[in-house]
């Protein structure tokens, strides 16, 4: 379908390790964004970059538009981990456990805290994402029974979920699902 952003409802991730297991085609184009507003910028906020296009300058593994990866460390159709770790001006993209991308914010207009978000690029990319673990490495910890809140409308109780699949299965149409707690969430 047409390009689209999965956000978290939270806004204020700062300094965490995220590790997500991530699968594309071989025309996709995808990545994760992170400290990013929303709606989010498609140019000048932090992404992870998920491609394997021919042309593409920011191949999977780059920080785009600051850090390029001219070769994609995977193949198309096959499972990899992406690892990104932001701590303070420091950031740090792994694929497979190799450092592909490494960056210390030197603009005051980048964010230092923000949503996450997973992107669908365009009709021909066929992106997955599974096993999504976010451990939150600064003070700030939830409060929260389970990692995974489906929110309902206004009136709606929270419901707390402890896996990502459990809150999958449980979320109506037009419920949101939050991530807290400080995981990593398995």
């Amino acid at each position: 379908g047409p390009m689209d952003h999965l956000l978290t409802v939270r806004d204020d991730f700062s300094d965490f390790h995220l590790r997500a297991e991530v699968k594309i085609n071989a025309k996709g184009n995808s990545g994760i964004y992170f400290r990013t507003a929303k709606p989010l910028a498609m140019v000048g906020d932090y992404e992870a970059q998920i491609t394997n296009l021919p042309g593409q300058k920011y191949k999977t593994g780059a920080l785009w538009g600051l850090v390029h990866a001219s070769e994609s460390p995977v193949l198309p159709e096959a499972w990899f981990a992406l690892d990104i770790i932001a701590v303070g001006k420091q950031i740090q993209v792994l694929v497979n456990g190799k450092e592909t991308a490494s960056y210390t914010a030197d603009r005051s207009d980048q964010k230092s805290k923000g949503h996450i978000a997973l992107q669908h690029h365009d009709p021909e990319t066929s992106v997955f994402f599974r096993k999504i673990e976010i451990k939150e490495l600064s003070s700030a910890k939830s409060a929260a029974g389970g990692a995974f809140v489906i929110l309902g409308g206004k009136d709606a109780a929270e419901r707390l979920c402890d896996t990502l699949a459990g809150a999958v299965l449980g979320a109506k149409n037009g419920d949101t699902i939050e991530v807290r707690g400080d995981g990593p969430f398995i």
